[in-house]
């Protein structure tokens, strides 16, 4: 199958600037599939690109148009949807929905796109108390484009509460957190509609000082955390423990845990399985573990050196997710420099 080899310019366009062209192009289309319906997707040609450093010319982003029909026509062949084509079926099929339901609850909501989005508004009749949405922009860790008002979703700040007091992390671990959060905030991530970032109150427990530690490599590194994650549960059997390592995909993760016999969180697993698990940073999200161990914290890894300045936030977020994974310890350790 050669229908990818149409983002070729595109990819040249990207390397010409010492970007990473193969996360960047991802990105792009599930940008495009989140923004606009299938019947829609011509707008793409003409809108601006909320939240994407580059510049695409129209010719660009004509090939990416390609290139995203050539992946929705590759998964028919094979038989499997990803998400946000399924997403888009549905959306096709919007008017067929029934506003059979008096609510909706949609938590993380900051995660959702304006395709899904739509759905949800189409679920429920506008009423009174209809929709119900919970979400953090520090969090958000996707390139979807989301805006609540171009799908007819209005919420006045009358309607609306911010929810400040932490309940998870302790004391030691929030203050980290929220360091790295404010020192390294940038424009675009506070650029969201209707989710402001917010100063959290502090819980009131406390937990152990967060440790940074520096090794001699990557090995090193996972091996010391290893360690760590074997002497907490000779403490305490019962605890839950994450491994989380910075720069490497979840296809490398994947294999390496299958490697060494460790379950990788995958958007499958289910954590009362067992004690100890990798993961990357984005995929911690919606779990909650005693210890968090974030390795790779390396220069040129986090945020990644291969990515456009303006759009190093999104590893800014998935670092806070991961920190904030964590209840009561936390470490964060590096190679070479931090």
């Amino acid at each position: 199958n050669e229908d990818a080899a149409v983002l070729q310019p595109v990819h040249d366009h990207l390397l010409a600037r010492a970007w990473n062209p193969e996360p960047y192009l991802r990105e792009e289309i599930d940008w495009l599939r989140s923004a606009l319906p299938r019947r829609d997707a011509e707008r793409y040609l003409e809108i601006p690109r909320k939240g994407r450093a580059v510049n695409l010319a129209r010719s660009l982003r004509e090939l990416v148009l390609r290139g995203s029909e050539g992946w929705r026509e590759k998964m028919e062949v094979v038989g499997v949807r990803d998400l946000l084509e399924l997403a888009q079926s549905v959306s096709e099929r919007v008017g067929l929905l029934k506003a059979e339901y008096r609510c909706a609850l949609v938590d993380e909501v900051q995660d959702l796109g304006n395709v899904e989005l739509s759905i949800v508004r189409a679920l429920v009749a506008p009423g009174e108390n209809d929709l119900f949405f919970t979400g953090d922009a520090a969090q958000a860790v996707t390139s979807k484009y989301q805006s609540f008002r171009e799908v007819g979703i209005d919420i006045p700040s009358s309607r609306s509460r911010r929810l400040t007091l932490n309940y998870r992390n302790s004391r030691e671990i929030l203050e980290v957190a929220q360091a790295v959060l404010v020192n390294h905030m940038t424009e675009e991530m506070q650029d969201r509609e209707d989710l402001p970032i917010l100063d959290p109150q502090f819980s009131q427990f406390d937990g152990s000082t967060p440790l940074l530690l520096a090794a001699s490599s990557l090995a090193h590194e996972l091996s010391g955390a290893f360690q760590l994650a074997a002497d907490r549960l000779a403490d305490q059997p019962d605890a839950k423990i994450c491994i989380a390592v910075c720069g490497h995909s979840l296809y490398e993760l994947t294999r390496y845990g299958a490697l060494i016999s460790v379950p990788v969180l995958d958007g499958s697993i289910d954590i009362d399985q067992d004690k100890i698990f990798l993961s990357d940073l984005e995929q911690t999200k919606g779990f909650e573990f005693d210890l968090v161990c974030i390795v790779n914290c390396s220069h040129a890894v986090l945020p990644d050196g291969d990515a456009p300045d303006s759009e190093r936030f999104r590893d800014l977020a998935r670092l806070y997710v991961a920190i904030t994974r964590a209840k009561t310890d936390l470490v964060l350790s590096w190679s070479s420099a931090p």
